[in-house]
């Protein structure tokens, strides 16, 4: 695909750390694209440290609210 399209994508969806990642791959085509995405979003949600969550795991704070959530509803 040509690198028109592949910028839009990643300036519409993408920043930073994320910018690079997609940006730098060369996906042959729109399936390898949305692989990419999906594998940077299951990496940034559930390994990925965050300073602003004090180095927790986007995944781990929501599952603790959610949790904390349910108990406050029963």
């Amino acid at each position: 695909y040509s690198a028109d399209f592949k910028a839009k994508v990643v300036l519409e969806l993408l920043s930073g750390d994320e910018y690079e990642n997609i940006y730098i791959q060369e996906y042959q085509t729109i399936r390898e694209l949305k692989e990419g995405v999906n594998e940077y979003i299951e990496f940034y949600n559930h390994k990925r440290f965050h300073q602003s969550l004090g180095y927790k795991k986007p995944m781990e704070v929501y599952n603790k609210g959610h949790q904390e959530l349910t108990k406050m509803a029963a």
